[in-house]
Formats: structure tokens, sequence, C-alpha cells
């Protein structure tokens, strides 16, 4: 008896095991195909299998740090482990230091995401702590424009576990050119605050990397706040967009980054310097930015033939240009370039409820993720997606 009360307990024991067995290996089949692989070698930053690197990013050969100073520019990895760290050289400027936002697991709400203050020099700071120790992803994105805080450069990370392969970067992309709003000047800031400062400028609040999130998209920016086409003093962006970024000559490999669709945000800048309506200066002022734009139009086409390229107005209501805006697209149009678009988006307004302006007279993150919303819409119509 003793005996068959083994057997049949052996037996039972079988039994409960099975579907545990089965259960593991269907899992590791499917799951083999999309789980992360254990970087066994020591981890390098300038190695993209163990790191994604978004934005113009630019390897620094003399310092041996990976610098992204533009606007959203940044980076993410996956680890194993419940700490994350980074070495973090930084400059900021008058404004204050230079911030960063800092993404945990899939998360894409720049109000969900926290802020990183640098400090100017070279430091430890701690990304992400206290976690579950489990695999997690962490994107890192920089909030203040180059203008405004010139330097900052990734030299090391470290996590209390292993690193990962990071995740599949989305194939589709979208490329922003512009001033103030794509920077997300102000949009952090109360309407009363009439002080810049970088605490309040995050350009992951900003309707182009809204749209690119709403869209699953990558997004990379190239801006400068008080920037334009070139009208009387106004800085150029079409002069220097063919670099790395305003402050870095080194060409820029536009083969490196296609984009699906392009963003251009230009002109309030230039339209200060018009002058009084009804004069010369201000005719001639018209015509000059409506050519400006026309070649800056021209060359993106030739770099991006096959791209959606969004010509975007309105944010401020500068109604005395929205002509000029649709005439230098239909300039385009007529060569048979079919595919740049006038689009006037949202205008941001204090009327209602929360107010959609932030500081310095500008659009708050509300103000931008209501532009986004009608945007993405329109892009998703487009395209298909």
């Amino acid at each position: 008896m003793k005996r068959l009360k083994e057997i049949v307990a052996g037996f039972l024991s079988l039994i409960m095991f099975l579907p545990l067995v089965s259960l593991c290996s269907c899992a590791d089949e499917s799951e083999s195909e999309y789980l992360p692989v254990e970087i066994a070698e020591k981890f390098d930053i300038f190695d993209y299998s163990h790191i994604n690197w978004f934005g113009r990013v630019f390897k620094n050969e003399e310092t041996g740090e990976m610098e992204f100073n533009n606007t959203i520019s940044g980076f993410e990895v996956n680890f194993y482990g419940t700490s994350l760290t980074a070495e973090i050289a930084a400059q900021g400027g008058a404004g204050g230091f230079c911030f960063l936002s800092v993404f945990l697991d899939g998360e894409t709400d720049p109000q969900k995401a926290s802020a990183l203050e640098l400090k100017n020099g070279t430091y430890s700071y701690t990304l992400t702590s206290g976690l579950s120790e489990d695999l997690h992803t962490v994107k890192v994105l920089r909030r203040t424009e180059i203008k405004e805080a010139n330097l900052s450069a990734l030299i090391s990370l470290s996590c209390d576990g292993k690193f990962y392969t990071p995740p599949e970067k989305s194939a589709r992309k979208i490329d922003c050119y512009g001033a103030s709003s794509i920077c997300g000047y102000g949009n952090l800031g109360e309407p009363d605050d009439l002080t810049f400062t970088t605490a309040a400028e995050d350009g992951t609040s900003a309707f182009t990397y809204y749209t690119a999130a709403a869209l699953g998209a990558q997004a990379n920016a190239f801006c400068a706040s008080g920037w334009g086409l070139g009208v009387g003093s106004t800085s150029s962006i079409s002069d220097l967009f063919e670099r790395y970024s305003i402050l870095n000559g080194t060409p820029w490999n536009f083969d490196s980054y296609v984009p699906d669709v392009v963003i251009i945000n230009l002109g309030y800048n230039d339209s200060k310097q018009f002058g009084t309506s009804g004069t010369q200066k201000y005719t001639d002022s018209r015509e000059q930015f409506k050519t400006l734009l026309v070649d800056y139009l021209r060359k993106l086409y030739m770099y991006y033939p096959d791209s959606f390229i969004y010509v975007t107005y309105g944010i401020w209501a500068e109604y005395q240009i929205y002509d000029l805006y649709r005439e230098a697209v239909k300039t385009l149009n007529d060569e048979g370039k079919k595919n740049i678009i006038a689009y006037k988006l949202y205008t941001p307004t204090a009327a209602s409820g929360e107010s959609e302006i932030g500081s310095c007279y500008h659009a708050s993150y509300r103000g931008h993720k209501k532009m986004a919303d009608a945007l993405s819409s329109d892009i998703k119509e487009r395209l298909g997606w």
C-alpha cells in the first residue's frame, strides 16, 4: 500500500508539473523574438547596439563625450536592476541651467516625466532609482534649447544590474525646424511671468514633440528662439540647418535620418522686422520673406523629395503674413512639388479654463497639446498612419 501511495503521489506531481513546463517552453519560444539581449561586453555609449541616440548628436573625439545639445535630442537604454546613473558634462547660461526629461518604461507624456536639472561642469546624476528589480527602459531627452545651454554631453552610464540591447526605434520619423515655439519657450510658465528661465522651457512639451509622440514617431529638432529666415537683423535657421547645431559647424549627414514628415515653424520673428504697413520697407521686407521661404523650401525638398513638408503658421495670429506662407507654398506646388503643405495651426488662447498661454507671451504646454492634436490628425490622414 505504501508503495502504491508513492506511485500515485509521484504521478500527481508529474501532472501538476507538466503545464508549468509547457507554459515556460511556449513563453520562451514566443518571447525570444522580441526580448532584449544582455550586453556581455563593457557598455559603450558610442555603440548604437548598446544605446539609442535621438536627434542631431555629436561624438566629440577630443573629449570622448557624446554631445546632445539640440532640443529633444538624447538617448535611451534598457537595463535590469533598480537604478541608473549617468555622468554628464553641462553648461547653462544666463537663463539658468540645462534641463532634461527622464521618461521611464515607455512613458511618452512629458508631464509624467521627471525633470533633471544639470549643474555647470561634470557631475554624476541618478536618472532613476528605487525601482523594482526588473527590466526597465529609460529615455532621456533634452528640454532646454542650445542658445540657453550650450552643452549637455554624456560621458558614461552605469546601473546596479546589467544592460540589455535597447528597444527598436520607430521607423516613423519627423524632422522639425523653427524658433521659440519648437524650443518650448515659456510653455511651463504662467502668463504673468515675463522673464525667461530655462525651468519654464520644455522642448518635450512643444507641439512638435507632442505630434511625434501621438504618431509613435521619432523626432529631431533644429531650433533657436528669436531666429527666423533672415529678414533684417533676424538670425537665419535656413543658413545653418545643414550643420549639427547653430554652434557646431560640422556638416550634418542628411542620409542618416530621412523623415516622413518635415515641420517648419518660422516667420514671426522675421515679421517683426517688416516695419510700418504701407511703407516701402514693409513692402520690400514682405517680398524678401517670401523669397527666403521659397529658397529654404527648395533646399529642404532637395534633401527630402519624398517627405511631406508642413509649413506651419498661426501660433501667434500673425495675420499679416498668412498670405506669404500660402503664396510661397503655391510657388513650390506649381513647380511640381506637391508634397509641400501650408498648414495653419491652432492659435492658443487665454479665454477659457486653464490658460493656453505660458510665460513671456508664449503658448503653454496646454496650447501646444491642442496644436498637436489637430496636426497629428492631419498627418495620419495624409500618410495613412
